[in-house]
């Protein structure tokens, strides 16, 4: 909003503007959805916090390793 001079509504405009974008020449190049949650080998919420999110991500990657 400061960079651009944009209020609230105009902001979230221009994000929605932009993530229409990005959907589209994902769609475009890749033939699927995008934010479809079948393409992402791991999803997870952030809003449980950073040491929880870290701690998420790690026992992942280390059930990966273990795998192989």
């Amino acid at each position: 909003m400061e960079i651009y001079g944009d209020d609230r509504r105009q902001a979230a405009e221009n994000i929605r503007r932009s993530d229409d974008a990005r959907a589209s020449y994902y769609k475009t190049i890749s033939s699927r959805n995008w934010g479809d949650r079948h393409n992402y080998e791991l999803m997870l919420d952030s809003s449980v916090g950073l040491d929880e999110s870290a701690e998420i991500i790690c026992n992942y990657i280390r059930s990966k390793t273990a795998n192989q």
